[in-house]
């Protein structure tokens, strides 16, 4: 009574989990037995026997979470995503720091607000497009805007510690979203009209 695992036709970057950890840096848990970086797409899907754990810098260029599938990052560690970030699962951030790197195209977020996140940044130049999935971004640290980038709320919220950085914030839709700083006495809501 054992279980048989096939898996065919998948891209470098898939999560197998096929490796003896479940260390997101062991070669042996991806198809292509390669190390995600920033040129290579990654999607984990719930297949697998073990969950990716990111236990120091890890690097993508895109990531997809599939539906019922898991991420866990470790205190301290970080992930640099490249271009786009899909969450259908759950990330667990566990005190680490993910950053987008659009250097010269825009990145977007898809997120569940059911899932907080404890510190994003946004270090491109160009536009970050957040579309966070039945509610507003929850984060429990910063968020940083650096390297002259644009936040694009498209509708949604943030409610974070605080801001930082030198980019700036926009609403490119019609429906109204706020940024809320909470965790001071008298908690600033900002909200921004759409387009």
């Amino acid at each position: 009574t054992g279980q048989l695992q096939v898996l065919t036709g998948l891209s470098p970057g898939f999560w197998t989990g096929l490796g003896s950890s479940d260390s997101w840096f062991d070669f042996q848990n991806w198809n292509g037995l390669v190390v995600p970086d920033s040129s290579l797409d990654v999607d984990i899907e719930d297949i697998s026997i073990r969950t990716p754990l990111i236990d120091g810098s890890a690097v993508c260029r895109n990531i997809t979470i599939g539906a019922g599938a898991r991420v866990i990052l470790s205190g301290n560690s970080d992930l640099t995503v490249f271009r786009n970030y899909i969450n259908l699962g759950e990330f667990v951030p566990n005190g680490g720091k993910i950053t987008f790197k659009g250097d010269t195209t825009s990145v977007s977020m898809v997120h569940p607000t059911t899932d907080s996140l404890y510190d994003v940044e946004y270090a491109g130049v160009d536009t970050f497009q957040l579309s966070i999935i039945g509610g507003p971004l929850l984060l429990k640290d910063l968020l940083e805007v650096t390297q002259g980038g644009t936040l694009d709320l498209d509708g949604t919220g943030v409610h974070c510690i605080g801001l930082t950085g030198a980019g700036s914030i926009i609403n490119s839709v019609s429906a109204p979203a706020e940024l809320l700083f909470y965790g001071t006495a008298a908690t600033p809501v900002r909200t921004f009209s759409g387009a």
